[in-house]
């Protein structure tokens, strides 16, 4: 499940807030986000306001710290990378 969401993160000592895309896993989880902001346009001025309603509703719901996301993935990757080394050496 993807859905907008704020998310917070740590730049220069600032904490910034930006919208972006997240990706959510079965049990609920941020698992991802898309690397680039959120931002909204349209073909029609109906659309473009939608699609602004549509992100702004990620201020409604609790902000996610990028940080945690991040860490996710380098722990994810981690354990990629041991399975990997640790399939190569079960026949030694």
């Amino acid at each position: 499940m993807q859905e907008y969401r704020v998310l917070q993160f740590n730049e220069n000592n600032k904490t910034i807030y930006r919208i972006h895309r997240v990706t959510f896993d079965e049990q609920g989880r941020a698992v991802s986000y898309e690397k680039q902001p959120a931002y909204s346009d349209g073909d029609t001025i109906e659309n473009l306001s939608y699609n602004v309603i549509h992100l702004t509703s990620a201020l409604t719901k609790p902000i996610i710290d990028a940080k945690i996301i991040e860490d996710l993935k380098i722990d994810e990757d981690a354990m990629k990378k041991y399975k990997e080394l640790m399939s190569m050496t079960k026949h030694v």
